[in-house]
């Protein structure tokens, strides 16, 4: 029999390495010889130790697992596979990156897992089969000629100024794009435009490879890059349009001439866009895409733009649950949720969303100044967000990500405190007949330490749930810290369906909370939904009685 494969195991949570190390037990071949917990220890025991494959995750505490898996491939001949949960694109771009050997979701069976440590070991690379597609369409570059070297040197050669052209969307691509973004299936496109299915998913296809490879992705890529691995000495520069890496000394590429990890957010600012919005500087940036403040040149009104990262595209559901914010916000007309004006794709396939520009300041960033809020300032916040989610759930939209970051405090109507609730991107339609298949139950999404159990358990969720994670929002804006502060993800979870949230009276010094606010929040908090109050205008409604009783005393 040959050598068995000596497997090192690294990921932070310990009955995940518990449930790896059981697998793998069953496989004569694999030998696990030992596990690490976070990224500094990985890189140690891994120079120690001399695996032949290493499973690393992502998200590791003390050093991230592209950053160590860059470390580890500077000193050692082995084999990373990432062992993720993490399908993105952007995830999975940087791993091989980094120079991971292959790429695993963590949801994957036995049997696959052992067949991927095999195939890795044998020198090949493994992807798993929900990402390799995309992925594999964007490695397809030709190698350097074997004739070129990339020394010193190579700076003083003159690089060709412009890089590989990108040929534009044609307008029957933008058309058959359009009437994706409208909730068409191909089905539906190929009947409106009599086209063949197929034709229509090649279209598609065509147009979605082509935006993933655009300038401006390739930036957004690099943006990413840069991030990850931003505590990495001397870590190489990358292209981002052959994707190759390259020396430190180089700041434009000797192969294409393209600019090396050059900020996406550059590309934009001073530019038009869409023909009618002036791009002014950048406000932010997420997972979806990047936002920007603007103005419309025609009514010189100041908007903000979110632009969806075009690397995205290469899954369609991102384009859907992009145009479902834009759908869930503009549905609602109410003074304190902001408002949307505008939604479309530019000539070129970029999707994007203009909304009203905030100046303000979110609650999360004011808890961080202030630390609690007085007993009446937070209670008339509370008033005005029940007010925002009550017409949202009168409109069969539940919020679904309510959190401190996503309500905005603005100078409007004689108040410095009034409240703009914002980022419905992850909203959810009650009405069955609106739902999309990428909102369904069975899928957990949200901000773990504001979820409902409900939520955290991917079960059917209705206005309870947003009334659950407001409830985390009062309870955080009294005592400083949400009603279950954790390390990760996991652990706020399982608090959430499991543990009992402590009084607030308890937390703050005595006389600080009024017992009938404790007792109102606390009953929002209630495991079970049906403990809870039923709807955000009965909560209004204890709330107001609430300050009405205190004012008379």
């Amino acid at each position: 029999m040959d050598r068995r494969i000596k497997v090192l195991i690294v990921e932070d949570q310990e009955v995940v390495r518990i449930g790896l190390g059981l697998s793998l037990e069953t496989a004569p071949e694999i030998e696990v010889i030992s596990e690490a917990a976070d990224g500094v220890t990985a890189v140690t025991e891994a120079v120690s130790l001399k695996p032949d494959v290493i499973l690393m995750d992502i998200g590791l505490p003390k050093l991230d697992g592209i950053a160590a898996a860059t470390l580890i491939k500077k000193e050692l001949p082995a084999r990373i596979i990432m062992f993720t949960d993490h399908d993105d694109d952007q995830s999975v771009f940087a791993a091989l990156s980094a120079g991971a050997d292959g790429y695993c979701l963590k949801d994957v069976s036995a049997e696959q897992l052992v067949k991927a440590i095999k195939t890795v070991n044998d020198g090949a690379v493994w992807l798993d089969e929900r990402v390799a597609g995309r992925v594999l369409r964007s490695y397809q570059t030709p190698p350097p000629p074997p004739s070129l070297q990339v020394t010193a040197e190579l700076p003083s050669v003159v690089a060709p100024t412009d890089p590989r052209p990108q040929t534009p969307t044609s307008p029957h691509q933008l058309d058959v794009l359009s009437l994706m973004v409208e909730g068409m299936n191909a089905d539906q496109i190929s009947s409106k435009l009599g086209m063949g299915v197929d034709d229509v998913n090649t279209c598609l296809y065509d147009v979605v490879e082509k935006l993933s490879k655009s300038e401006r992705a390739q930036a957004a890529l690099a943006d990413l890059r840069k991030e990850m691995f931003k505590d990495v000495p001397g870590l190489t520069k990358w292209c981002p349009v052959c994707q190759r890496d390259l020396d430190p000394i180089f700041d434009t590429c000797p192969w294409d001439g393209a600019a090396l990890d050059r900020a996406s957010e550059e590309r934009l600012i001073g530019q038009t866009f869409a023909d009618r919005y002036e791009i002014i500087q950048l406000l932010g940036k997420g997972g979806m895409g990047i936002v920007y403040k603007a103005r419309h040149k025609f009514m010189n009104r100041q908007v903000a733009i979110k632009i969806l990262h075009p690397f995205l595209l290469a899954d369609l559901n991102n384009m859907k649950r992009f145009r479902q914010e834009a759908e869930a916000t503009s549905a609602l007309q109410h003074p304190n949720v902001i408002q949307i004006f505008d939604f479309g794709l530019t000539t070129s396939g970029e999707a994007f969303l203009v909304m009203e520009f905030l100046e303000g300041t979110s609650l999360d960033i004011l808890l961080d100044k202030v630390e609690t809020l007085s007993v009446e300032r937070a209670v008339d916040i509370f008033l005005q967000c029940c007010d925002a989610l009550e017409h949202a759930h009168s409109h069969g939209i539940i919020h679904r990500d309510l959190k401190p970051s996503n309500v905005v405090l603005i100078n409007q109507r004689g108040s410095s405190d009034f409240i703009k609730l914002v980022d419905f991107g992850i909203a959810k339609f009650t009405a069955p007949e609106r739902n999309n298949n990428f909102t369904q139950d069975q899928t957990v999404r949200g901000s773990p330490g504001y979820m409902s159990p409900e939520q955290c358990q991917a079960l059917k969720l209705d206005a309870r749930s947003d009334i659950y994670s407001f409830g985390c929002v009062m309870y955080e804006a009294l005592t400083g810290a949400p009603p279950f502060p954790a390390d990760n993800a996991i652990d706020a979870m399982y608090m959430h369906c499991r543990t009992k949230p402590e009084s607030i009276c308890s937390l703050m010094p005595p006389g600080t909370i009024p017992q009938q606010l404790d007792e109102i929040i606390l009953q929002s908090l209630a495991k079970d939904p049906a403990e809870r109050q039923q709807t955000v205008g009965q909560l209004k409604r204890d709330l107001m009685r609430f300050r009405s009783a205190k004012s008379t005393v």
